[in-house]
């Protein structure tokens, strides 16, 4: 069998595994699509984003997590959807900070 990689996500195990549509590679943290073998599921867990796409990513998550802490400096939202904004700032990063790893 073909040796997994860390997860691209957590650099948690991979486990392959049978479910009822044929195959998945998961982690505890992580769901990945089904595949019809177990070595094309392996190969999808094993494939990693392009330099490109991982750089496209994190200019996204920048401006991301920039907008949503604009919005609460500049009192774009209601106050009850503070809480809310800054959850997903910091969402955006630690989603970057994955991506840095990369």
């Amino acid at each position: 069998m073909t040796e997994l990689k860390p997860c691209p996500f957590c650099n948690g195990g991979g486990i392959a595994h049978r479910v009822p549509t044929g195959w998945r590679v998961s982690c505890s943290q992580c769901a990945w699509p089904s595949a019809d073998t177990e070595a094309e599921a392996i190969a999808v867990w094993n494939t990693r984003p392009s330099v490109e796409s991982i750089r496209t990513a994190k200019e996204a998550l920048r401006r991301s997590q920039q907008g949503w802490e604009n919005a609460v400096e500049m009192g774009l939202l209601p106050p009850r959807h503070w809480e809310t904004a800054n959850n997903l700032s910091n969402d955006c990063l630690q989603a970057l900070a994955v991506l840095e790893k990369e």
